[in-house]
């Protein structure tokens, strides 16, 4: 579509387009009023871009950022987020494990630092991540995450499964 000079989207009015069609006046472009958004300042959340996400079970989103942070977002209520620190990297890819009746869900972020870190997600507030992998010679890129494997890819093409 085309956008106004104000930076809204434009539209031809339909009548107007309707009368130029029948010989008559030239359609009329007019800027669609502008929607008013809710924007939240970096003090909450990342302070760079949001490079990935993921959604939990229970409703809680987390995302990861070009800041090296992973934060996680509250299911209900106002926009807040715990913010899990240890990367040093922007984090790359997300995954979560699947949700098991009585049992702890774990997220895994893995980053441009080379490792990856695995979280518990019962605990957020008391935020430090629960192992940290180390084995890549570049980036991570990728993360899989099924039952008891894990696999994970970087930049340079090499795939490491941990069993």
């Amino acid at each position: 579509g085309c956008w106004s000079e104000c930076g809204g989207p434009a539209r031809a009015d339909k009548a107007a387009g309707r009368a130029a069609d029948q010989g008559g006046v030239e359609p009329v472009v007019r800027a669609e009023p502008r929607r008013k958004r809710t924007l939240y300042t970096r003090s909450c959340g990342h302070s760079d871009w949001v490079t990935c996400a993921a959604h939990a079970a229970d409703g809680r989103v987390l995302s990861g950022g070009a800041d090296g942070k992973v934060c996680v977002w509250s299911a209900s209520g106002p926009a807040r987020a715990t913010t899990l620190l240890g990367h040093v990297g922007s984090v790359s890819c997300l995954a979560l494990s699947a949700p098991h009746t009585g049992a702890a869900q774990h997220a895994l972020s893995a980053s441009y630092d080379k490792s990856i870190r695995l979280w518990s997600l019962d605990r957020p507030a008391e935020a430090s991540s629960a192992a940290c992998l180390r084995g890549h010679r570049a980036p991570v890129l990728k993360l899989v995450w099924a039952a008891e494997l894990l696999a994970s890819a970087d930049r340079e093409g090499a795939i490491s499964p941990y069993l």
